[in-house]
Order: C-alpha cells, then structure tokens, then sequence
C-alpha cells in the first residue's frame, strides 16, 4: 500500500494536508479548522466511518439516517455554520472491562459524526509530533508493536528492571482546562477549541465522555504533553546534573499505552527511581498511580543476575512473575556456548490467560452444541451445526490474533488442548469418534495451528 492510500485510511482523504504538514513541520500552529467543518463530503466520509451497530438516545440508526442521508448532512452542515450546540442528554450503558463494570456515554447520531470529525482531524494534526514510545489509539502501533519493541529492548539489555504504573482514573482525571492548553499547543481557532471541548466534556469541567472517539485522541494529547514531555524532562535534569547517570551510562525509557506507564531500564534500580520521580513530577497535575497496579520486575537477558540484584533492593512491590499487558515474560532454560544452563526471558502465552481462554471458547461451543438434535448420529451435519464451527472458528481466530507475539509452541499447545477438550465434550454426548473428528476439522483448528 502506498502513502497516499495509507494517510487515507488512518485519517481520511481530507485530513491527508494536515498529516503532512504537520509531518513536515512539527512546530506549526493550525488556525482555521472549523471552517472545513461544514463540508458534506467530510461528513458523509464520517458518517460511513461509523459503528453500525451503536444507538444513542434519539433512537435513530445507520439504517434509518442513511434513507434521508443527503437531507440529513445538509441541516448538520448548516447547524455547525450557524454555530453548533451540542446537547448534554447520553445513553449511558454498562459493560464489564477488566473485571469492573464501566459507564459508557452514547451521543445522538449528529453528535457521533461530528466526534469522528473532530477525532480523524486531531490525529492528523497532532500523531505526527506524538513520542513513538506512545502506542495507545495509534493506526501503526498497538500492543503488538509494544511487546515486540520491549522484546527487542530486553535483548539489548542484560540485567536491568522493569516499572509498571497504572494512572488511577485517567480519563476521570483529565480536566477542560487541562484539554484546553494542550490543544493550544497546535490549534489557534477558537471555535474549533470550543466545540471539540464541549463535546469531549459535555457541562463538565473535568471528565472525558467515555464512549466519544474524540476522548481516546484527547487522552493521548494529555498524555504526550504532561507524561511523556514530564519523563523526558525528568531524564535530561538527570543527564545534566547526576554524577551516577554519566558515570554508570544508564539509559532509562517510558513506553506509555494510554495511561499504562512501563519504565524499563538498564540497571535493575533507576526503572524504580524514574517512575517514583514521574509520580511526583504528574501529582501537580492531579494524576496519582494505582498502588495496586504498581510494582518492579528483573529484565533482561542475564535474568538469574537481574533477579539476583533486585533481591538486595529496598523495594517491597517486587515481582517476579513478569507480565506486560496480559502477555507473560516467561523464563526458560538454554545451554550456552561452554557447555551450562542458563535462563533466558521471553514472551509467552500467560498460562492463566491460556486457561480462561480455553474454557471461555469451550463454553461458547457447548452453548451452540446443545442447541443440535440429540439424535444426530449419522454422516451428515445439520446447518446450525456448521453455524457454531463457524463461529468456534472466528472466536479461536481472533484469540490467536490477539496472541500473535506469543510464543509459537505455546499456542500449538494450547490448540491442541483445546481440540482434545472439544473431542472429549462431543464424545461424551454419544457421538462417534469420527463424528468429533469432523467437527474438530471443521471447525478450523489444525488449520489454525499452520496459521498461528
């Protein structure tokens, strides 16, 4: 794919300028930007960016926007000409993220188009000057990209450490004003300022709309100019004025995913020590580190040595069991070029993860299996049957996807479990052997295993 196709699909055709020019140069300030605001071509570019599948508060979805589309755009582009007010009434919804439920705010249909509006333009004016140690809400970047850098980083390192933090209520966190002067740093014109803060904070001062797409781009704005520019900061006032920094040539870098902070380093204490420096550079800011989420691991390629030197430090929130993101830092033995054993890290499937997984694809199978007739003995396969392989298959695909920086064994290891447990369920409903052997091939998984 060349450039000009991939601009377009990060950021839209007519965002591409501003991603250049930004690009090009960082320091320039953008001032007419409402302007392009009331394009109908722009929003209708929005409008089929949308998620089909939301509904706000009006009621009003793809389907039914989409029959008077041309009307529909024409009186949006005339209210935002004539100065748009956004309207504070949400569908609030529940729905249950890392254990803890979560509120999300769901907009009207015009509201929704015009945060993808507003989202698409901030990336292209502001992702060009972001540090590429920032992964979160990036076209590029991702968590794939971040476990494969800290596994290439970990080779370069014999025995350092690792910091986690975890920002305690990031979004809730970040203020308007806090927005405001953040956003000045690349945008001049005030009615875009002001529509882009109205609706990423509605009638609050302080709280992003969880459920806006603009309040992931805010999100990582805040967190280029008050995390990533403090840290930075932080290491050059120790670069300048540190006798121990110079002499023992540490080297010390903050990989951030949205408000994840991974300080690693290349001396098992100075990860320690930047991250409590961070911590207390941000609390003027009012973010504070979630004690619990907050810990220091070895790292490195001599890891018998790097967990032999974290022992003798002073820090009582050590692990040793490792974990970036979900993904596990994982030991295992090799023989060296004289002849002993030696432990080196790598990136594995986490063992638990593996489990729950296992069991989570399993149950969905069942779910469908039931459904089938209990007489269903002979050669042929009733369709619902084919539904559920099918399904079976995208929910096992999309798990390996996710996985995809995991160790290869172990994912040839865990599918292998999987299509036994799978066997020995369809077995156990009276099936014939060759029966559970079809379905384990239709459903995909030894495809999966030359796939993964």
């Amino acid at each position: 794919m060349n450039n000009k196709k991939l601009n377009q699909q990060k950021y839209g055709k007519h965002n591409r300028a501003f991603y250049k020019l930004s690009r090009r140069h960082p320091e320039t300030i953008f001032h007419n930007l409402y302007k392009g605001f009331d394009s109908t071509e722009y929003l209708i570019e929005c409008f089929e960016s949308l998620n089909p599948k939301v509904v706000g508060p009006d009621g009003i979805t793809i389907e039914i926007y989409r029959k008077d589309l041309d009307k529909n755009i024409s009186i949006l582009a005339q209210r935002v000409r004539d100065g748009y007010v956004p309207s504070t009434e949400t569908l609030k919804c529940q729905k249950e993220l890392k254990g803890k439920l979560q509120t999300f705010e769901i907009s009207p249909m015009n509201e929704r188009m015009l945060h993808m509006a507003i989202s698409m333009r901030l990336n292209a004016i502001f992702d060009p000057v972001f540090s590429p140690l920032s992964y979160a809400f990036r076209k590029g970047y991702g968590v794939h990209r971040m476990i494969a850098d800290i596994d290439k980083l970990r080779d370069r390192v014999p025995y350092g450490s690792i910091a986690k933090a975890d920002i305690h209520g990031y979004y809730s966190s970040i203020t308007r004003v806090q927005a405001e002067e953040c956003l000045r740093r690349k945008i001049s014109d005030e009615k875009f300022i002001k529509l882009t803060l109205d609706l990423a904070f509605l009638d609050r001062d302080k709280g992003l709309v969880c459920g806006s797409s603009i309040s992931p781009v805010i999100s990582n704005i805040v967190g280029h100019y008050l995390l990533d520019e403090a840290f930075e900061k932080i290491c050059l006032n120790y670069r300048e004025n540190c006798l121990e920094f110079k002499e023992r040539n540490i080297d010390c870098r903050m990989l951030r995913y949205a408000d994840d902070l991974f300080f690693i380093s290349n001396h098992p204490d100075w990860a320690w020590h930047m991250q409590v420096a961070l911590e207390l550079e941000i609390e003027k800011y009012g973010f504070q580190y979630n004690e619990f989420k907050t810990e220091v691991q070895p790292f490195g390629y001599k890891i018998e040595k790097a967990i032999t030197l974290i022992s003798y430090m002073e820090i009582t929130n050590v692990s040793y069991i490792s974990s970036i993101l979900g993904f596990s830092l994982g030991n295992y033995s090799y023989i060296d070029m004289d002849g002993s054993e030696k432990l080196k890290s790598h990136i594995c499937y986490p063992t638990k993860k593996q489990k729950e997984h296992g069991d989570q694809i399993l149950d969905f199978f069942k779910s469908g299996f039931d459904m089938l007739p209990s007489t269903l003995l002979g050669s042929k396969l009733v369709e619902s049957t084919y539904s559920v392989l099918r399904d079976t298959r995208r929910v096992i695909k999309r798990k390996i996807q996710y996985y995809t920086c995991s160790n290869i064994l172990v994912l040839e290891a865990f599918l292998r479990e999987l299509a036994k447990a799978i066997k020995d369920y369809v077995m156990s409903k009276g099936l014939r052997l060759e029966v559970a052997d079809r379905i384990i091939q239709n459903s995909g998984i030894q495809d999966l295993m030359s796939y993964a």
